[in-house]
């Protein structure tokens, strides 16, 4: 046809390790929110390298426990964007007990490795 579509992307929740396999193989190749809790962004990236896209992954309980945890957390993350093929988000939605500075911050920091 005339529009060919490149990325195919599929909200995923929970340890999604033994379904990635039949996703990619039918088509789809971006999954988001990547939950920290289940799924390390991290090994998915180093089992389906070019082949798999990730929106997500950043753990959001790491955002309730100060600058210093989220820092850890963008840090381990930070290959994954110097690869490519991955843009870090908060797994689902900001939790109201992240203070504002704490969401301030994060976001800040995660400005200087984008």
């Amino acid at each position: 046809g005339k529009y060919k579509v490149d990325i195919n992307v599929l909200d995923c929740d929970g340890q999604i390790y033994q379904l990635v396999p039949g996703w990619l193989k039918g088509g789809i190749n971006c999954m988001f929110p990547i939950e920290a809790a289940h799924t390390d962004p991290v090994r998915l990236q180093q089992e389906y390298d070019k082949d798999i896209l990730l929106l997500g992954g950043v753990n959001k309980v790491q955002l309730t426990k100060g600058k210093q945890a989220i820092d850890e957390e963008l840090k381990r993350l930070r290959p994954l964007v110097e690869k490519g093929g991955y843009i870090p988000t908060v797994d689902h939605r900001v939790p109201p007990d992240v203070s504002f500075e704490n969401y301030l911050y994060y976001l800040e920091k995660k400005k200087e490795i984008l």
